[in-house]
């Protein structure tokens, strides 16, 4: 049995990992923002018999952190896995987002994991065990037009695990980053709605082919407790690796950008009719019959 905190639990891959752990029988110690919206977890833990305990931590908080992490380690002694799954939507172009926006969503997705990890490490490298679960995204690999806040925080945690796992490692203490590509959850949804359809906006014609596609992904996407399974996955495997992508259409994004220029990336960019572009988008991430 292990000891298990997870953040962003209230719904989603959170949600959905609290379970998970819970049901390979370990101590799972769930929190959220909110703890007005713990109902649906606390209700589905109890169905099963989880071993699931819920906790008021919000990531934008030092004081929320700590006093969670305190309230936790006196329960439990210790945590030998953390789950860093919290986060928020950012959609918008660079010219039209606000630095109050920008600074909102690098809060939440990149210095909210962080301040948890400096919470938990000391633990974790005294005893000279433990294991960091980074759910970024496969937006931390590659980037799409008119989302720049949220790229720009995944690509900043990646950096950040991928730095941890060389400083921990001396220690231990291993840490992995799991990349969804798109799952239908809360963030999915809102990310969606995100684009106006003013078709005299200056981006209108990239706001609508994000539309379309973020549209599309909320039908098609996968459920979410695949990448719970992902998560309990890089936690026990006997062969561990650094990242994880997690779903056929991350290996479909992540490959497609890995096998072309830069150059021939920036095309969808170009000014082209809908048709051109998504031909072009397909040719360069042809999708599985099911992502």
């Amino acid at each position: 049995m292990a000891i298990v905190l997870i953040t962003g639990c209230s719904t989603g891959i959170g949600f959905e990992t609290a379970l998970q752990f819970g049901r390979s029988g370990n101590q799972v110690y769930a929190t959220m923002r909110n703890l007005d919206k713990a109902g649906p977890l606390r209700d589905a833990a109890r169905q099963e018999n989880l071993d699931v305990r819920i906790h008021q931590l919000d990531v934008d908080s030092r004081v929320s952190i700590d006093a969670a992490i305190a309230a936790i380690l006196a329960e439990a002694g210790q945590v030998d896995v953390l789950v860093n799954n919290a986060g928020v939507t950012g959609m918008g172009s660079i010219e039209e987002t606000t630095d109050s926006e920008l600074h909102a969503v690098m809060e939440t997705n990149f210095f909210g994991p962080l301040r948890v990890i400096r919470g938990i490490v000391p633990a974790m490298r005294e005893r000279r065990s433990g294991t960091i679960v980074n759910v970024t995204s496969v937006a931390g690999r590659l980037v799409a037009g008119l989302a720049s806040q949220y790229h720009c925080s995944k690509w900043a945690l990646e950096c950040a695990s991928e730095t941890l796992a060389l400083e921990l490692r001396q220690f231990g203490v291993r840490v992995a980053i799991v990349e969804p590509g798109f799952f239908v959850t809360p963030i999915l949804d809102k990310a969606a709605e995100a684009w106006g359809d003013n078709e005299n906006a200056p981006y209108a014609d990239l706001e609508r082919r994000m539309r379309d596609l973020y549209a599309q992904a909320t039908v098609g996407g996968g459920h979410p407790s695949v990448v719970a399974r992902a998560i309990e996955n890089a936690v026990t495997t006997t062969e561990p690796r650094l990242r994880y992508l997690v779903g056929a259409d991350a290996e479909s994004f992540v490959g497609g950008r890995q096998r072309i220029t830069d150059e021939e990336y920036l095309v969808l960019g170009e000014e082209q009719s809908d048709e051109q572009w998504w031909t072009r988008f397909m040719e360069m991430f042809p999708m599985p019959v099911e992502a």
